[in-house]
């Protein structure tokens, strides 16, 4: 924070509850950051704020380490989806995630690889805890097609979780990945066969 008070930041610290919608967007990290303390500001307003792309990650970490905000299960789901959480802070908040959010943020491109092998290592420790029912729609879920990796300038080709589906069906005792329902069989096509 700046040496000198800046009057956008002391008026977040006490502004009123209808007054913090439009503080949400202000551009200044100080006067984000001073929101934080103000005793109106709750758990809806900040995944308001956690919506916004351009945060920091030092930001972003400081709202990680609020217990205050941590308790609602809402924010700990935005700031690991959040592109510039930090890797260490997003891995933290990994374990407190549920299955279902654990598969998407081990499908999510953005992510680094280690943060979605994390996730699938979770989900592998998990899936013998839930119902057969979930286990399949687990497994019908990531087993869905994802985007192939382009291959990098140098002409290495970026680590895959491509046989994450394959473990998890090994995992709850199916030999195979379960196939997609109603493929189209030609290109515009609009029919399955």
């Amino acid at each position: 924070m700046a040496a000198e008070a800046n009057p956008d930041a002391e008026r977040a610290r006490s502004a009123a509850r209808e007054e913090i919608p439009a503080l949400l967007y202000h551009p200044s990290e100080d006067v984000l950051a001073a929101l934080l303390e103000n005793p109106r500001f709750d758990a809806a307003h900040l995944s308001l704020l956690l919506e916004r792309k351009e945060l920091s990650g030092e930001f972003l970490e400081e709202i990680a380490r609020r217990k205050k905000w941590l308790a609602e299960y809402a924010v700990k789901r935005r700031l690991a989806f959040h592109v510039h959480t930090p890797r260490l802070t997003v891995m933290r908040l990994a374990r407190q995630l549920y299955l279902m959010d654990l598969v998407q943020l081990s499908l999510l491109p953005s992510a680094a690889v280690e943060l979605r092998r994390l996730a699938e290592e979770l989900i592998l420790v998990r899936l013998p805890q839930v119902p057969a029912w979930g286990r399949d729609c687990c497994t019908t879920y990531w087993a869905l097609p994802r985007p192939i990796p382009r291959a990098s300038a140098a002409g290495r080709s970026r680590p895959s979780s491509r046989t994450a589906p394959a473990r998890v069906c090994a995992s709850v005792g199916k030999s195979s990945v379960p196939r997609r329902a109603g493929r189209v069989a030609a290109a515009g096509s609009t029919r399955p066969q």
